[in-house]
Order: C-alpha cells, then structure tokens, then sequence
C-alpha cells in the first residue's frame, strides 16, 4: 500500500463527534495510505476522572463507530486496550511495534488540546524522530493549533495544521455531562 500511515491515538472513552471528523478528514486526505487508530489503555499524563467503559466496553463503542466508515484504509489497532491490565502503554512504545510490522513513513494526529503535553510524552524527541510529520487539528475557535507548542520540539519534526477545525468537545466533556456534573458550567 502506497501513502503514509497515520497514527491516531486516543482513550476514545467514549468516541465523539471530534474524533468522527478528524478521522473522515483523515480518510479523505490523499496523503494517507492507512489510519491506524490506536484506542489507549490508560493515558499516563491524565488524571482519570472515571472511565464510563472497560476494555471491552470500549472495544464495542469503536466497533459500532467504525462500522459506516470505509475500512479498506482504515485498521483499528487494540495493542493498547488488549494490555491495558499491565500498566500504561507509550506512544513511543506502540508507534515503534506498528512501524517494525507494516514499515513505510508514519505520522502522529491528535488534537490541539494535546499540543501543551507534547514535551511531557515519554521519549517524545525519539517519538519525533520516527515520523513522517505530526498533524493536528484545531479545536473549536481556538487561535493558532500550534501555539502552546515547546519550540524546541517544534524544530525538531514538520508539523500541520489540519482541516477542518473539530468541535470544542472531549471525552472528559462527555463523560462529565452524563454523569451530571455540571460541565457547562466548565465551558
């Protein structure tokens, strides 16, 4: 398969409407040969505010969103969940098993909200070293994407900003509203 493979990581607990567009704008881009979307056990840089699913539940969620979207370019990568009892699993750590088994240049997406933990990401200049280019969308209407992003690290890979801009929206959001804590009040 020609084009790059797109690591596109998440707890997806549970998916939302920014992660549907970021993956249709993924799938339409004619940069891409593969998404690989990549559920994560347990994000290490996050207090957990209490997980509406578990592996499995999770596991289904995506199941169920992934079903009406085209497949041929699309693989849904459980290395993550499947561990998720043997403690947290690193970006760094899964990026390095997916590149060793299908080969060919990556790329990192996640949203800008991630930008301002970037220098906090195990081994993230090893991380960047590995890729293509890291892709990143803008949420809501949010200034520049890339603005909180370390400037050493920013030298270090290409970065781009993304289109269409996501939804201000987040699985924390989500998971606050249904549990009814008051999260527009947050907003």
């Amino acid at each position: 398969m020609s084009g790059l493979h797109v690591y596109f990581g998440g707890t997806f607990d549970p998916p939302h409407l920014g992660h549907h567009r970021m993956l249709e704008a993924l799938l339409a881009d004619a940069w891409v040969g593969r998404v690989h979307l990549v559920p994560t056990g347990r994000n290490p840089l996050k207090v957990t505010d209490g997980s509406l699913g578990d592996r499995r539940l999770r596991k289904q969620w995506l199941d169920l969103w992934l079903k009406e979207l085209p497949r041929e370019r699309l693989t849904l990568e459980t290395l993550e969940i499947d561990n998720e009892e043997q403690g947290p699993q690193y970006t760094v750590d899964t990026l390095s098993t997916l590149k060793a088994r299908e080969g060919g240049e990556w790329v990192l997406c996640f949203g800008a909200d991630i930008v301002k933990d970037l220098p906090r990401w195990k081994n993230v200049r090893e991380l960047l070293a590995k890729l293509h280019s890291v892709w990143v969308f803008g949420r809501g209407d949010s200034a520049d994407p890339l603005g909180g992003l370390d400037p050493e690290l920013r030298r270090m890979a290409e970065f781009r900003v993304m289109s269409p801009r996501i939804p201000d929206i987040s699985s924390t959001l989500v998971r606050s509203l249904l549990k009814g804590d008051n999260a527009l009040q947050k907003i």
